[in-house]
């Protein structure tokens, strides 16, 4: 069966594809990127519209790039996360960096790379 992923950056476009058939909510910043993380606030407040109707996913970056404790914080109840390889790589270590920031998502939360 064919579901309906709707990529957000805010509550009112989360509110959108509440009301019009979206089976998953994809949250992310496109002007940081194609896998730009949203700010911890908006992860949150989209969390709080959608009040588990149905599941949550976020992007948070590219490996490499920071991720704050308040985004880790954030992202309690969605269900996804996602982290970019792009570059990859060029990082020595990347699996370990990978694993090591997965292991601080809450423990609903399901990575993505």
């Amino acid at each position: 069966m064919t579901k309906l992923l709707v990529s957000v950056r805010n509550v009112a476009e989360a509110q959108i594809a509440l009301q019009h058939g979206a089976d998953l909510i994809d949250v992310k910043e496109p002007h940081q990127g194609s896998l730009g993380r949203a700010a911890p606030e908006v992860l949150q407040e989209i969390a709080d519209v959608v009040a588990g109707q149905l599941p949550l996913s976020c992007a948070l970056g590219e490996l490499g790039e920071h991720i704050d404790d308040a985004t880790y914080e954030a992202i309690g109840r969605y269900s996804f996360a996602k982290i970019g390889l792009a570059g990859a790589s060029q990082i020595a270590d990347w699996q370990r960096q990978w694993t090591d920031a997965v292991r601080q998502f809450p423990q609903s939360v399901r990575p993505v790379g």
